[in-house]
């Protein structure tokens, strides 16, 4: 009975709330800490993250494309860093490809589908379009790159304020699982505003699903967005290029 009474009185002891959790290290740890009485309390977590975003490609010699080159990207992952590898490109040019894509200067390709899917719908549209496309996800997690896959090349209308990315946290809230595997923390993601300036995550549990907000339009402040996972809106797809 003592030792339960002290067992209590240990968690007990300290009534102040908890500080925000401190970015998430390379190993996947964080802390947040708590002023009591008379010391700061400190409690370590983890962040329930498999793999952090991928580097950027290394770079190709472009002039020309040396024959078998080959450029690599890493990553840092809970068991290690993981390292990827493809052939370089035989056209690095960044503008529209011959069926309609538009590639960027990450070594991905993008389009831009108006037709109106739920979040489900939108990852079975990407799907099929290709072997290599999914619900964009790279494109969504690079800052440079978002405003260069949502310029005018993609012939995103003006009237289109936000649309599905590959992303969702349905499993966990504030864990977002994207669709090529990168799993990262709420507080690792740029988020929007809305016209009525409202910061972006807002919906809770009910709200698992990631749109993104249009820099086309001038009712948002680009970035991530939460949404209902039901919610039927036009879509980004992306591919490797070859």
């Amino acid at each position: 009975m003592r030792l339960l009474i002290n067992i209590i009185r240990y968690y007990t002891a300290c009534a102040a709330t908890w500080g925000s959790w401190t970015t998430c290290t390379l190993e996947g740890t964080r802390i947040r800490t708590r002023q009591c009485s008379t010391e700061i309390e400190s409690q370590p977590g983890d962040c329930f993250i498999d793999c952090f975003a991928w580097s950027t490609w290394t770079a190709c010699d472009t002039s020309p494309i040396v024959a078998d080159q080959r450029q690599t990207r890493v990553r840092q992952c809970a068991n290690g860093a993981e390292t990827a590898e493809q052939a370089c490109h035989s056209s690095t040019t960044v503008g529209t490809t011959s069926d309609g894509w538009y590639r960027a200067g990450n070594g991905y390709e993008y389009i831009f589908m108006a037709n109106l899917k739920d979040h489900v719908g939108a990852i079975e549209f990407c799907n099929a379009l290709d072997e290599r496309s999914i619900l964009a996800s790279v494109g969504v997690r690079d800052g440079t790159l978002v405003s260069e896959t949502t310029t005018s090349a993609l012939g995103i209308p003006a009237n289109v304020w936000r649309y599905h990315v590959g992303a969702t946290d349905i499993f966990e809230e504030d864990t977002w699982v994207f669709e090529d595997g990168v799993v990262l923390r709420t507080s690792q993601i740029d988020w929007g505003t809305s016209g009525s300036n409202v910061q972006q995550p807002n919906g809770g549990t009910n709200q698992g699903c990631m749109n993104f907000f249009s820099p086309a339009s001038v009712a948002t402040i680009p970035g991530a967005s939460d949404t209902a996972c039901s919610d039927e809106t036009p879509f980004m797809c992306e591919r490797v290029a070859l």
